[in-house]
């Protein structure tokens, strides 16, 4: 990622002004890290204002459900990772709103592009987002050719993020009828 900015900002300020705020969430425990991430989405400009973070590894569903709830987000919508399990343990907890990322057809790369899109501003309080967009990075084949395949490493924040966007990336096309396709062309009167 390259279209990014580390700025101070008022997260409350960008919302007031754009009114959509997403939350996402990936688990970890041993080797990975449990990552949240929080950001106003200015979509008329294509700006993402990244506003918090947490990043901790050995969590248990305790944990995570008291961190949710220090960071005021027990009502909030926040988008997961699929693990069905861990969704059911926060939401018997009291987080309602916590749902599986919409996910579609090799996601990962459509999400990523969706992402690049945006001009991010990056809170200095969030340094572990900073961290991972700095070391974000695809893989090579065995000639050192990239792929269009990220490494699976230094991505859990990023991760969250694209979970926190999934409904915009993947949201549903309208579907044309038959007779609005004809009224299109002028076969069918109004």
């Amino acid at each position: 990622y390259t279209n990014f900015e580390v700025k101070e900002f008022d997260w409350f300020e960008k919302y007031k002004a754009t009114q959509l705020k997403v939350h996402g969430i990936d688990y970890g425990f041993t080797n990975d890290p449990t990552a949240l991430i929080s950001a106003v989405v200015d979509l008329p400009n294509k700006e993402l204002w990244i506003y918090d973070e947490h990043y901790e590894k050995g969590m248990l569903t305790d944990d995570i459900y008291n961190m949710i709830v220090d960071k005021d987000l027990k009502t909030a919508e926040i988008k997961s990772e699929g693990d069905m399990r861990m969704i059911a343990e926060l939401k018997l907890k009291g987080i309602k709103k916590i749902t599986p990322a919409t996910k579609g057809p090799h996601s990962i790369m459509p999400g990523i592009q969706y992402v690049q899109g945006f001009k991010m501003y990056i809170h200095p309080n969030c340094i572990s987002t900073i961290e991972e967009l700095n070391t974000y990075t695809f893989d090579q084949d065995n000639e050192g050719n990239w792929l269009n395949k990220p490494i699976d490493a230094n991505n859990h924040l990023m991760d969250a993020l694209r979970y926190s966007l999934s409904d915009l990336i993947f949201k549903p096309k309208e579907k044309t009828s038959v007779r609005k396709l004809r009224q299109m062309k002028g076969m069918v009167r109004g």
